[in-house]
């Protein structure tokens, strides 16, 4: 890693975007995901929630989800 990906690293943590399933939110999620980020995905539709979850599968090789109904 450079100086400035150490610097701004997210290794470690983990980033709740909501509606990052699609759209905006899901460019925010790639983002803090190359930056080291495990993403936690909060959407209402099993079809965008599964886009996102093998979009991430296949750049990280590693994802679970869960969808809950309330």
């Amino acid at each position: 890693m450079d100086y400035l990906s150490n610097m701004f690293s997210l290794k470690g943590n983990v980033a709740l975007v909501t509606g990052g399933s699609y759209g905006i939110g899901f460019a925010i999620a790639k983002a803090l995901a190359r930056a080291g980020a495990v993403i936690a995905f909060n959407c209402r539709s099993q079809e965008h929630l599964d886009q996102a979850v093998n979009y991430s599968r296949l750049k990280s090789g590693a994802c679970k989800s869960e969808l809950h109904r309330y």
